[in-house]
Protein backbone atom coordinates (compact mmCIF):
# COMPACT_ATOMS: atom_id res chain seq x y z
CA UNK A 1 0.00 0.00 0.00
CA UNK A 2 1.34 3.40 -0.63
CA UNK A 3 0.41 5.31 3.04
CA UNK A 4 -1.22 4.13 6.15
CA UNK A 5 -3.85 6.68 5.39
CA UNK A 6 -4.89 4.39 1.84
CA UNK A 7 -5.07 1.70 3.95
CA UNK A 8 -7.20 3.41 6.92
CA UNK A 9 -9.46 4.39 3.46
CA UNK A 10 -9.70 1.02 2.44
CA UNK A 11 -10.81 -0.56 5.31
CA UNK A 12 -13.35 1.93 6.26
CA UNK A 13 -14.81 2.02 2.70
CA UNK A 14 -14.84 -1.99 2.65
CA UNK A 15 -16.44 -1.94 5.73
CA UNK A 16 -19.46 0.19 4.79
CA UNK A 17 -19.01 -2.07 1.51
CA UNK A 18 -19.92 -5.05 3.80
CA UNK A 19 -23.09 -3.58 5.77
CA UNK A 20 -24.50 -2.18 2.21
CA UNK A 21 -23.55 -3.88 -0.92
CA UNK A 22 -23.05 -7.08 0.35
CA UNK A 23 -25.78 -7.47 3.31
CA UNK A 24 -27.73 -10.67 3.41
CA UNK A 25 -30.88 -8.84 3.42
CA UNK A 26 -32.85 -12.05 2.22
CA UNK A 27 -31.91 -12.84 5.73
CA UNK A 28 -34.47 -10.51 7.38
CA UNK A 29 -36.64 -9.39 4.16
CA UNK A 30 -39.22 -11.87 2.58
CA UNK A 31 -40.32 -10.14 -0.14
CA UNK A 32 -38.57 -10.43 -3.06
CA UNK A 33 -39.16 -6.85 -4.52
CA UNK A 34 -37.62 -5.47 -1.42
CA UNK A 35 -35.01 -7.47 -0.88
CA UNK A 36 -33.78 -6.01 -4.65
CA UNK A 37 -35.01 -2.60 -3.79
CA UNK A 38 -33.11 -2.69 -0.52
CA UNK A 39 -29.85 -3.61 -2.85
CA UNK A 40 -30.40 -0.90 -5.19
CA UNK A 41 -30.64 1.83 -2.27
CA UNK A 42 -27.84 0.29 -0.89
CA UNK A 43 -25.83 0.13 -3.93
CA UNK A 44 -26.46 3.77 -4.23
CA UNK A 45 -25.60 4.94 -0.79
CA UNK A 46 -22.44 3.10 -1.31
CA UNK A 47 -21.49 4.86 -4.37
CA UNK A 48 -22.01 8.15 -3.39
CA UNK A 49 -20.42 7.40 -0.11
CA UNK A 50 -17.35 6.48 -1.55
CA UNK A 51 -17.31 9.28 -4.05
CA UNK A 52 -17.37 11.76 -1.09
CA UNK A 53 -14.96 10.04 1.26
CA UNK A 54 -12.34 7.85 -1.16
CA UNK A 55 -12.38 9.88 -4.41
CA UNK A 56 -8.81 11.55 -3.59
CA UNK A 57 -7.84 7.21 -3.46
CA UNK A 58 -9.69 6.39 -6.74
CA UNK A 59 -8.25 6.64 -10.03
CA UNK A 60 -9.56 9.16 -12.48
CA UNK A 61 -12.09 7.46 -14.41
CA UNK A 62 -11.74 7.35 -17.62
CA UNK A 63 -13.51 6.18 -20.94
CA UNK A 64 -10.62 5.79 -23.73
CA UNK A 65 -10.51 3.31 -26.28
CA UNK A 66 -7.10 2.03 -27.44
CA UNK A 67 -6.28 -0.36 -30.51
CA UNK A 68 -5.08 -2.86 -27.99
CA UNK A 69 -8.23 -3.27 -26.33
CA UNK A 70 -10.05 -4.97 -29.11
CA UNK A 71 -7.99 -8.06 -27.52
CA UNK A 72 -10.04 -8.43 -25.26
CA UNK A 73 -13.39 -8.89 -27.00
CA UNK A 74 -12.36 -13.03 -26.93
CA UNK A 75 -12.70 -12.77 -23.26
CA UNK A 76 -16.57 -12.43 -24.00
CA UNK A 77 -17.24 -16.02 -24.64
CA UNK A 78 -16.16 -16.85 -20.81
CA UNK A 79 -19.84 -14.80 -20.32
CA UNK A 80 -21.72 -17.57 -21.82
CA UNK A 81 -19.83 -20.32 -19.42
CA UNK A 82 -23.30 -21.60 -17.49
CA UNK A 83 -24.34 -22.08 -20.82
CA UNK A 84 -21.58 -24.58 -21.82
CA UNK A 85 -22.81 -26.22 -18.63
CA UNK A 86 -26.06 -27.17 -20.43
CA UNK A 87 -24.16 -28.10 -24.06
CA UNK A 88 -21.77 -30.91 -22.38
CA UNK A 89 -24.54 -32.34 -19.90
CA UNK A 90 -27.55 -32.08 -22.71
CA UNK A 91 -30.01 -30.47 -20.40
CA UNK A 92 -32.69 -29.04 -21.43
CA UNK A 93 -34.01 -26.02 -19.77
CA UNK A 94 -37.49 -23.58 -19.87
CA UNK A 95 -37.94 -20.17 -19.45
CA UNK A 96 -40.12 -19.12 -16.84
CA UNK A 97 -41.46 -15.79 -16.43
CA UNK A 98 -41.02 -13.03 -13.57
CA UNK A 99 -42.27 -9.78 -13.30
CA UNK A 100 -39.51 -8.45 -11.07
CA UNK A 101 -36.85 -8.92 -14.22
CA UNK A 102 -36.77 -4.91 -14.39
CA UNK A 103 -35.75 -4.88 -10.77
CA UNK A 104 -33.16 -7.05 -10.93
CA UNK A 105 -31.64 -5.42 -13.90
CA UNK A 106 -31.33 -2.54 -12.42
CA UNK A 107 -30.15 -4.08 -9.34
CA UNK A 108 -27.19 -5.78 -10.99
CA UNK A 109 -26.18 -2.48 -13.00
CA UNK A 110 -25.24 -0.77 -9.70
CA UNK A 111 -24.01 -3.59 -7.59
CA UNK A 112 -21.59 -4.14 -10.72
CA UNK A 113 -20.86 -0.62 -10.41
CA UNK A 114 -20.78 -0.83 -6.51
CA UNK A 115 -17.88 -3.81 -6.95
CA UNK A 116 -16.06 -2.08 -9.69
CA UNK A 117 -15.53 0.99 -7.42
CA UNK A 118 -14.62 -0.45 -4.60
CA UNK A 119 -12.11 -3.82 -5.95
CA UNK A 120 -10.66 -2.35 -8.82
CA UNK A 121 -11.25 1.62 -8.51
CA UNK A 122 -10.03 1.79 -5.10
CA UNK A 123 -8.63 -1.42 -4.13
CA UNK A 124 -5.86 -1.97 -7.29
CA UNK A 125 -5.43 1.06 -7.40
CA UNK A 126 -3.76 1.63 -4.05
CA UNK A 127 -1.61 -1.76 -4.29
CA UNK A 128 2.21 -0.84 -5.09
CA UNK A 129 3.67 -4.27 -5.54
CA UNK A 130 6.42 -3.92 -8.20
CA UNK A 131 4.16 -6.21 -10.39
CA UNK A 132 0.92 -4.97 -12.38
CA UNK A 133 0.26 -8.70 -12.30
CA UNK A 134 1.23 -9.52 -8.32
CA UNK A 135 -1.38 -6.44 -7.89
CA UNK A 136 -4.14 -7.86 -9.95
CA UNK A 137 -3.66 -10.99 -8.22
CA UNK A 138 -4.13 -9.47 -5.07
CA UNK A 139 -7.22 -7.35 -5.66
CA UNK A 140 -8.66 -10.75 -7.61
CA UNK A 141 -7.98 -12.49 -3.95
CA UNK A 142 -9.64 -9.96 -2.08
CA UNK A 143 -12.62 -9.52 -4.36
CA UNK A 144 -13.11 -13.40 -4.21
CA UNK A 145 -13.08 -13.39 0.03
CA UNK A 146 -15.61 -10.78 -0.32
CA UNK A 147 -17.67 -13.31 -1.87
CA UNK A 148 -17.54 -15.82 1.01
CA UNK A 149 -20.48 -13.53 2.51
CA UNK A 150 -23.05 -15.75 0.09
CA UNK A 151 -21.22 -18.95 2.44
CA UNK A 152 -21.95 -17.65 5.59
CA UNK A 153 -25.41 -16.05 4.84
CA UNK A 154 -26.75 -19.70 3.64
CA UNK A 155 -23.79 -22.36 4.30
CA UNK A 156 -24.52 -24.31 1.28
CA UNK A 157 -21.21 -25.91 0.28
CA UNK A 158 -22.09 -24.97 -3.32
CA UNK A 159 -21.24 -21.19 -2.59
CA UNK A 160 -17.70 -21.84 -1.43
CA UNK A 161 -16.89 -22.85 -5.53
CA UNK A 162 -18.23 -19.05 -6.00
CA UNK A 163 -14.95 -17.97 -4.72
CA UNK A 164 -13.26 -19.83 -7.48
CA UNK A 165 -14.48 -18.31 -10.61
CA UNK A 166 -14.67 -14.74 -8.77
CA UNK A 167 -11.30 -14.86 -8.25
CA UNK A 168 -10.94 -15.81 -12.27
CA UNK A 169 -13.51 -12.80 -12.80
CA UNK A 170 -11.62 -10.58 -10.72
CA UNK A 171 -8.36 -11.66 -12.64
CA UNK A 172 -9.92 -10.54 -16.12
CA UNK A 173 -11.64 -7.50 -14.63
CA UNK A 174 -8.39 -6.50 -13.21
CA UNK A 175 -6.35 -7.47 -16.46
CA UNK A 176 -8.62 -5.20 -18.28
CA UNK A 177 -8.60 -2.32 -16.08
CA UNK A 178 -4.61 -2.38 -15.65
CA UNK A 179 -4.00 -2.34 -19.44
CA UNK A 180 -7.06 -0.52 -20.69
CA UNK A 181 -7.87 2.28 -17.72
CA UNK A 182 -11.32 2.43 -19.46
CA UNK A 183 -13.52 1.90 -16.62
CA UNK A 184 -16.65 1.49 -18.72
CA UNK A 185 -15.41 -1.96 -20.27
CA UNK A 186 -15.13 -3.27 -16.51
CA UNK A 187 -18.54 -2.27 -15.62
CA UNK A 188 -19.94 -3.67 -19.07
CA UNK A 189 -18.54 -6.92 -18.36
CA UNK A 190 -19.14 -7.30 -14.96
CA UNK A 191 -22.85 -6.16 -15.90
CA UNK A 192 -23.09 -8.66 -18.78
CA UNK A 193 -20.98 -11.81 -16.58
CA UNK A 194 -23.92 -11.20 -13.69
CA UNK A 195 -26.53 -10.96 -16.34
CA UNK A 196 -25.70 -14.08 -18.14
CA UNK A 197 -24.54 -15.79 -15.63
CA UNK A 198 -27.18 -15.49 -12.83
CA UNK A 199 -30.39 -13.16 -13.83
CA UNK A 200 -30.97 -14.86 -17.20
CA UNK A 201 -29.53 -18.19 -16.14
CA UNK A 202 -31.43 -17.98 -13.07
CA UNK A 203 -35.07 -17.71 -15.10
CA UNK A 204 -34.00 -21.30 -16.60
CA UNK A 205 -35.64 -24.25 -15.15
CA UNK A 206 -32.44 -26.74 -14.63
CA UNK A 207 -31.44 -29.37 -12.22
CA UNK A 208 -28.15 -27.35 -10.96
CA UNK A 209 -25.33 -30.18 -9.17
CA UNK A 210 -21.75 -30.08 -8.27
CA UNK A 211 -20.75 -30.53 -12.35
CA UNK A 212 -22.53 -27.08 -13.45
CA UNK A 213 -20.60 -25.23 -10.47
CA UNK A 214 -17.18 -27.22 -11.74
CA UNK A 215 -17.51 -25.83 -14.83
CA UNK A 216 -18.32 -22.48 -14.57
CA UNK A 217 -15.20 -22.28 -11.98
CA UNK A 218 -12.71 -23.58 -14.57
CA UNK A 219 -14.08 -22.38 -17.67
CA UNK A 220 -13.94 -18.39 -15.85
CA UNK A 221 -10.28 -19.07 -13.97
CA UNK A 222 -8.84 -21.71 -16.32
CA UNK A 223 -9.79 -20.17 -19.82
CA UNK A 224 -9.61 -17.31 -18.53
CA UNK A 225 -5.99 -17.02 -16.86
CA UNK A 226 -4.46 -19.19 -20.08
CA UNK A 227 -5.96 -16.29 -22.60
CA UNK A 228 -4.66 -13.16 -20.49
CA UNK A 229 -1.34 -15.08 -20.05
CA UNK A 230 -1.16 -15.07 -23.74
CA UNK A 231 -2.08 -11.85 -24.67
CA UNK A 232 0.03 -10.94 -21.75
CA UNK A 233 3.63 -12.71 -22.90
CA UNK A 234 2.79 -11.66 -26.95
CA UNK A 235 1.31 -8.56 -26.55
CA UNK A 236 1.58 -5.95 -23.75
CA UNK A 237 4.96 -7.18 -22.34
CA UNK A 238 6.49 -5.85 -26.00
CA UNK A 239 4.44 -2.95 -25.73
CA UNK A 240 5.68 -2.27 -21.91
CA UNK A 241 9.46 -3.19 -23.75
CA UNK A 242 9.53 -0.93 -26.32
CA UNK A 243 8.11 2.01 -23.77
CA UNK A 244 10.88 1.45 -21.97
Amino acid sequence: MKTKDNIFNILITSFVFLFLVAFPFDLFIKNNFYILLSQIIASVVFIVFIFLYSKKYMRKIEFKFNKLDLFFLPLVVILFCNFYYLAITHNGFNIRYDDLFVIRLISIIFISISEELLFRNLILNNLSFNSKLVNIIISSLIFALYHLVYFFSSFNPFDLLIVLYTFGLGMILGFIYEYSNNFLYIILYHFLFNLINELLYSYMIINENTTYFIINGVVVSLFGFIYLLSIYLFVYKNRISENN
